[in-house]
């Protein structure tokens, strides 16, 4: 899992990603956009590019450039991208999910 820091309007937001989804934690609201993933990531037939597909459920209280600007800063890390987002906008400050964490010993 990986984790960033962002803010927007002088608020932090946490983001977690797993692989598989972004998770956008506003530090007063909560859970405030979850993009998911799409299918497999797509190259360019000279592998000089990639296209990521999201779809994107997001709350009220955070804009679609904050989370547009850091999954294409994420997703062009290693090979420049091109992120595609499906948008579901929410009628609320958060969204109606929790984090659950499970922590495994090593062997």
């Amino acid at each position: 899992m990986e984790y960033f820091k962002t803010q927007e309007y002088h608020t932090r937001i946490d983001v977690y990603f797993d692989g598989e989804k972004y998770v956008f934690i506003n530090a007063f609201h909560g859970i405030v956009a979850v993009a998911r993933r799409q299918g497999l990531v797509d190259f360019s037939q000279d592998r000089n590019m990639a296209h990521a597909s999201f779809e994107v459920e997001k709350s009220s209280t955070i804009s679609r450039s904050t989370i547009t600007r850091l999954i294409h800063k994420q997703e062009s890390k290693y090979v420049s991208a091109v992120v595609n987002c499906e948008w579901n906008d929410v009628k609320c400050e958060s969204l109606p999910y929790f984090v659950s964490v499970a922590l495994e010993k090593r062997d």
